[in-house]
C-alpha cells in the first residue's frame, strides 16, 4: 500500500468529515452512558459484597454446626456400630475352615495382646479394681 500525502489525508478527512463524526459518536459513549454504567457497575459490586457476606455466614453456621462434639460423638459411634455390623456379618458368614481357624487364632493373638498391654499399663481401665493392693507372689 502506498504511503500517503498530509495533503491527500485532508483532503480525504475534510470530504468525509460528517461520515467520520457520525462513526466516532457511534463508537465513543457519552458521558451519560459512562455514568450510567458506572453506577450499574457500582449497584452490581455491593450486591456481590452482599451476597459475598451471606454466603461467608451460612459456610461459618454450618461448619459449626458439623464441628458440634455432640455430632462427632454420634457419627463416631455410628462409624463404629457399622465397623461392628460388618464384623458379625463376617464371622457369620460362611468360610473356609482354614480362614475361621486364621481368624479364631488371630482374635486369641488379639485377647492375648490385650491382657498384656493391660497387665503393664498401671492405667488400664480394664484392670479390675482391687482397691488399691498389690498383689505379691508368695512362694
Amino acid at each position: 500500500m502506498a504511503a500517503i500525502s498530509d495533503e491527500e489525508l485532508r483532503r480525504l478527512v475534510s470530504e468525509n468529515r460528517d461520515r467520520i463524526l457520525e462513526i466516532v459518536s457511534e463508537a465513543v459513549p457519552s458521558g451519560e452512558d459512562v455514568d450510567k454504567a458506572f453506577s450499574r457497575a457500582e449497584k452490581a459490586a455491593e450486591k456481590v459484597s452482599g451476597v459475598k457476606d451471606r454466603a461467608e455466614d451460612a459456610v461459618k453456621e454450618a461448619y459449626s454446626a458439623l464441628m458440634a462434639p455432640e455430632v462427632h460423638c454420634h457419627f463416631i459411634r455410628m462409624g463404629m456400630e457399622f465397623f461392628m455390623g460388618l464384623n458379625a456379618l463376617a464371622e457369620r458368614m460362611p468360610v473356609p475352615e482354614k480362614v475361621r481357624k486364621v481368624r479364631e487364632d488371630m482374635s486369641e493373638a488379639e485377647t492375648g495382646i490385650r491382657r498384656e498391654m493391660c497387665r503393664t499399663n498401671p492405667d488400664c481401665p480394664r484392670k479390675p479394681d482391687d482397691g488399691g493392693l498389690e498383689r505379691i507372689e508368695i512362694e
